[in-house]
């Protein structure tokens, strides 16, 4: 009897969420898909090969990963949410992005000062297709590179680049591929999709375009804040990124909508 009481009582939440939030914000509330929202944070295990992924929110240190960064700190180490460690860091002091408190949606950010600041992590041969997020704000015509790979100056070159170059957002993993997105200082959620001739950029899901920006993997290492050797700097703020070594399109919109939910665009 008892048991039956229970089962019943089951149905009828399953209901009773089902008319009050509908089909997908049941599916949050109850743990079922992915990405499920929770203390203004989103989930994104089993959507794709998710390969790093930061924010802004979540083991932002100002020492080497002992202590949270509060507003106005510098950020030594970012770490990595996706469960691979691949950390982000900077050993030089003048070097280091300064963590800002409530910039977004009452989320943080990193401040990236456009002249030397940038973060760097070790990273092993993640092969096209790739795609990127980042949700940043930008605020200069002269923005430089939000995220970049590996070059050793002596013909080791696997970059997969989101950057900004002579007034249009680029993107370049081989090949430099201009689409016809241009500098906006306001919060965005840029996506890049590294994938040979079919590479995309889209900005809050609008597509800029597809295009060739080359078929170079990302490997070695990768910079955010800056490019592969230093200049130009990116002049803004990053809240998140992700990187996904495979994600299919379904997921990626999955993914686009869960960020500018979570940050109010």
């Amino acid at each position: 009897m008892r048991l039956n009481t229970f089962a019943n009582l089951a149905s009828l939440l399953t209901i009773l969420l089902a008319l009050n939030f509908g089909i997908q914000d049941r599916k949050l509330l109850l743990g079922v898909g992915a990405p499920t929202s929770g203390g203004g944070g989103c989930d994104y295990a089993g959507l794709g090969t998710l390969s790093m992924w930061n924010k802004a929110d979540a083991e932002a240190y100002n020492g080497p990963g002992s202590s949270l960064a509060t507003d106005g700190q510098t950020v030594q180490q970012w770490n990595d949410q996706s469960g691979n460690a691949r950390h982000a860091s900077q050993f030089l002091v003048g070097s280091r992005p300064i963590f800002r408190a409530s910039q977004v949606n009452g989320l943080p950010a990193l401040e990236f000062d456009g002249t030397d600041d940038f973060l760097i992590g070790d990273v092993s041969n993640l092969t096209q297709p790739n795609v990127l997020f980042v949700v940043a704000y930008e605020n200069s015509a002269n923005v430089g590179h939000v995220f970049d790979g590996y070059d050793d100056g002596f013909g080791t070159v696997t970059r997969n680049l989101m950057g900004y170059i002579s007034g249009n957002w680029c993107v370049f993993a081989g090949t430099i591929w201009q689409p016809t997105a241009v500098q906006q200082s306001a919060w965005k959620v840029r996506e890049a999709v590294f994938d040979g001739t079919s590479s995309k950029f889209l900005v809050n899901g609008t597509s800029y375009g597809t295009g060739n920006a080359g078929t170079q993997a990302l490997d070695v290492q990768f910079v955010i804040g800056a490019g592969h050797g230093g200049a130009p700097y990116f002049n803004g703020y990053i809240a998140e990124y992700l990187f996904y070594d495979s994600l299919s399109d379904t997921n990626r919109a999955t993914v686009r909508d869960c960020l500018m939910a979570r940050y109010g665009l």
